[in-house]
């Protein structure tokens, strides 16, 4: 079967499986745990189908590990928008090398959002503590983020500032390139936070769970 035969069959397939969730979620504005259970055969069909993506390549391949991602990052594009759509965000992160003998093994994490559920498997990671606050000229200049574990994937954090009466001060967009101890370098902000505004920071990713207000001072 063509490439583009085959990614039409699964976008029909896959919009077909959107339009009966969409239109099963009519009956459940007023139900949170059945749309949390929509959006769990949600993330089922997708991460089946991520699963699906890969076999079928890696029949034509012949096994091994998979050469060319081109179908998978399609699908992973495809299925973004199509629950985007429907006011849902998805997260995934194939791993660096596929292997064609497993199945979602092969992916770091598989994330669903919603205001009513958060669905996911695979590695997420989780901040141990936020400390070492420093301050220069009067301004925050950098903290240190632990993680529990190092994650094997990059992945984006916001860490928001807000001082003791809960007013929004600024915030900084960091990339964590999977390490444990990460540094948060606000030293370059076009607007300087002031010591005396710094009294806590939300962290917030799609990829993190656990606790996400830290004290600074």
């Amino acid at each position: 079967m063509a490439k583009g035969q085959w990614f039409l069959i699964s976008a029909v397939i896959v919009s077909g499986i959107f339009l009966v969730i969409s239109t099963s979620l009519r009956d459940y504005f007023d139900a949170p745990a059945a749309a949390t259970n929509s959006e769990q055969i949600l993330f089922d069909n997708v991460k089946n189908q991520s699963v699906r993506t890969i076999h079928l390549d890696c029949k034509k391949q012949g096994g091994g590990n998979l050469n060319n991602r081109e179908n998978l990052t399609e699908y992973i594009q495809f299925a973004g928008q199509g629950l985007g759509q429907l006011g849902y965000l998805l997260n995934i992160t194939p791993k660096s090398t596929i292997d064609c003998s497993k199945g979602a093994e092969n992916f770091h994490v598989m994330i669903l959002k919603s205001d009513a559920a958060d669905v996911w498997s695979g590695e997420r990671p989780e901040i141990k503590d936020v400390k070492d606050a420093k301050f220069k000229n009067g301004n925050l200049d950098e903290f240190m983020i632990k993680f529990e574990d190092s994650m094997g994937y990059d992945f984006v954090i916001n860490a928001s500032v807000y001082n003791a009466a809960g007013r929004y001060v600024n915030s900084k967009i960091e990339v964590i390139e999977g390490k444990k101890n990460v540094k948060v370098d606000f030293s370059t902000l076009n607007d300087p936070i002031p010591q005396s505004e710094t009294s806590y920071t939300i962290i917030y990713s799609v990829h993190l769970i656990g606790k996400r207000r830290w004290e600074l001072i």
